[in-house]
């Protein structure tokens, strides 16, 4: 019983190490209403935070959003370009 125990703890800690699973376990996360709703306020709250005190520090408008780019998850299957980028290209 004990050894069973164990190795699902084993298990369960190599889970955990791998990025697949780490991935996975915030996709079905994002999912659930609240849990979704309240990692979206989080990743909003830091990004205005952060754009802010670019801001506060000079630098312009631009180039703190660029900046800031990686902090919002993307949902699986947008593009990762910046939308300046991917009008010129939709444009040729």
């Amino acid at each position: 019983m004990l050894a069973g125990f164990l190795a699902c703890v084993a298990l369960a800690g190599y889970g955990v190490l791998r990025p697949g699973f780490r991935t996975a376990v915030g996709r079905l996360s994002a999912r659930m209403p609240m849990v979704g709703h309240q990692i979206e306020l989080y990743q909003l709250a830091r990004l205005y935070r952060t754009v802010g005190m670019l801001l506060r520090g000079g630098l312009p408008v631009v180039t703190a959003f660029e900046m800031t780019r990686g902090l919002l998850a993307r949902p699986h299957g947008r593009s990762s370009r910046p939308p300046r980028e991917r009008c010129a290209r939709d444009a040729r």
